[in-house]
């Protein structure tokens, strides 16, 4: 794995990669193909069609210019000596620290506030309140340099403390809820938690494929197109009408993933007393009934309701409708033990038991913790998150092996997660917005410069953006000199009036090392001196990824 991450996170030289004649543009035709794949034409840029002097594009970037003032204020509190110079760079050097603090408070104070509402919004609709008003939380985790990644540590520590002097839940805990399986697995179960990952792994994919299709049929419809509420609307009244009529269904999601992942013989875990708990062999079809009517209604309802105008997350969903698969298969593998308890691979563990050594809540939470590898194809965070979750050792490796099956599984069937599957359905904006006068490139506005500047905006539909600065005829640069207004619609200030560009015939090995030495996201091609498109990092790291392909297929 971790020689295919850094195959993938950047571009391998073209000089070990390829034959020369294949990939050197410089020995290609004299008018090379402007609709390649690599050399994309910007979808979006910007022509000025007056003869106005370009010098007064030369302001630089937005980026640039906080920089340099960072690295002035920077050297200015370095040249002091004196006390109050030292008091101020140890504040100035100490903000991220604060920073990092102030949001672990923060984050903790919503959490907390989100449990409170959620949990007393359940109790009004169940009729009842069944403890006190306080209780709430969620994560999620990625890969930071060396600094932030301990500030990230530190701000995680903090709203961990605040949580716990909050005690949202009344349990002195800061996990919505924990399991403990005092029973120990079996040997002979390894292999059904391997069926139990793939079939979590085979869970998550289709639910990518279809979530893919709903976006694509239903939400091209005109009306919903239009009227996005109205699916809002729609999928509200379709979850009431499905969910009230199964006992699983009805209870909120959170209470639902504690009752499918606790065993039976955990006096102390909060759970409801839902029946999954048989006592005898003729008790378990009907569970299974249950259950398979919760999964399906969990299962459709969890795809037309991801991606509509409602703020909601698919970690839970996706735990929920896998720990309803898991618990099915608990419960058949405890069937069949109780059915047959003197067949050989299980004999001793049914007769050390007393009724049966299967823990149905385990194939639950090791199916949940599936299904959402196959959602979002996380791996070593998920195994630590069930891990956290459960507090036992021993569970660490079925809940890593079926993680691992889970993620093979569904590379198989659909090679992209559920967030890389939306960013190439929303498509990827161009790096930078270039500016043309007469074909030819005049300057450049980064994406987040020029996302800065519109978000300054109070009426983006009607507001004019000027590109060059506008002066009434018959002044000269000198009369406007001097303190001017600033104007909110002159994004001059954010253009880039030297990108870096290269000529269409460059060789493909100068274009590798822009990317790698100089830092570029984007280069401008020119071809003779007039604009020809922009090459994006992430499209040549693809290309050279295809011709790797194909020169490894022999194509």
């Amino acid at each position: 794995m971790a020689d295919r991450q850094k195959h993938l996170s950047a571009p391998v030289s073209p000089a070990h990669s390829r034959r020369p004649s294949r990939l050197d543009l410089s020995s290609s035709n004299e008018h090379p193909d402007e609709r390649s794949p690599l050399l994309q034409r910007s979808r979006s840029h910007i022509r000025i069609h007056n003869s106005h002097d370009t010098s007064n594009l030369k302001t630089p970037g937005l980026s640039r210019r906080n920089s340099g003032h960072d690295a002035h204020r920077l050297k200015a509190l370095r040249s002091r000596k004196d006390f109050r110079g030292r008091v101020h760079a140890f504040f100035d050097a100490s903000q991220g620290w604060l920073l990092s603090f102030v949001c672990g408070v923060i984050i903790a104070l919503i959490a907390y506030t989100i449990t409170v509402c959620e949990t007393t919004l359940f109790d009004w609709k169940d009729g009842y309140c069944t403890r006190a008003w306080y209780n709430n939380e969620k994560e999620v985790s990625y890969f930071f340099p060396a600094k932030t990644l301990f500030r990230t540590f530190f701000c995680c520590m903090v709203a961990a403390l605040t949580l716990k002097f909050l005690n949202p839940y009344g349990t002195q805990k800061i996990v919505l809820f924990q399991v403990r399986y005092i029973i120990d697995w079996a040997y002979f179960e390894l292999a059904t938690f391997v069926v139990v990952g793939m079939l979590g792994g085979a869970a998550g994919a289709l639910f990518i494929k279809a979530s893919k299709h709903w976006a694509q049929s239903f939400r091209r419809i005109k009306v919903i197109k239009a009227y996005p509420m109205l699916e809002v609307l729609l999928v509200a009244i379709a979850t009431a009408l499905l969910s009230y009529w199964n006992v699983f269904t009805r209870l909120p999601v959170a209470k639902l993933l504690l009752n499918l992942a606790s065993p039976c013989n955990d006096k102390d875990t909060d759970r409801d007393d839902l029946g999954l708990c048989p006592s005898e062999i003729s008790e378990i079809p009907p569970i299974l009934m249950s259950l398979l009517v919760a999964f399906l209604i969990k299962g459709l309802l969890t795809t037309v309701t991801f991606g509509i105008k409602v703020p909601a997350g698919i970690y839970v969903p996706s735990m929920v409708v896998g720990g309803l698969m898991g618990r099915m298969v608990g419960h058949i593998v405890q069937w069949t033990v109780m059915r047959f308890p003197h067949f050989g691979l299980w004999s001793d563990c049914a007769a050390t038991v007393p009724g049966t050594c299967i823990q149905p809540g385990a194939y639950g939470l090791i199916a949940a913790g599936s299904t959402m590898c196959g959602v979002t194809r996380l791996s070593v965070t998920l195994a630590v998150i069930l891990f956290e979750l459960t507090g036992s050792l021993d569970y660490v490796l079925p809940f890593s092996l079926a993680i691992l099956v889970a993620k093979w599984t569904a590379d198989a069937i659909e090679p992209e997660s559920i967030y890389l599957e939306i960013l190439h359905r929303a498509g990827e904006l161009d790096g930078g917005l270039p500016i043309i006068r007469d074909d030819v490139l005049v300057g450049l506005i980064p994406a987040p410069d020029l996302e800065y500047a519109l978000d300054n905006l109070e009426d983006e539909e009607s507001t004019l953006c000027l590109m060059a600065h506008a002066r009434p005829h018959g002044d000269s640069i000198e009369d406007s000199g001097g303190e001017e207004d600033v104007d909110p619609t002159d994004l001059t200030p954010f253009i880039d009036a030297a990108p870096v560009a290269l000529d269409i015939r460059s060789p493909m090995d100068l274009v590798y090392e822009c990317f790698v030495k100089l830092g570029l996201r984007y280069i401008c091609v020119l071809r003779d001196g007039r604009y020809a498109g922009l090459v994006h990092k992430k499209s040549f790291v693809k290309y050279i990824r295809e011709l790797e392909e194909k020169e490894r297929h022999g194509g």
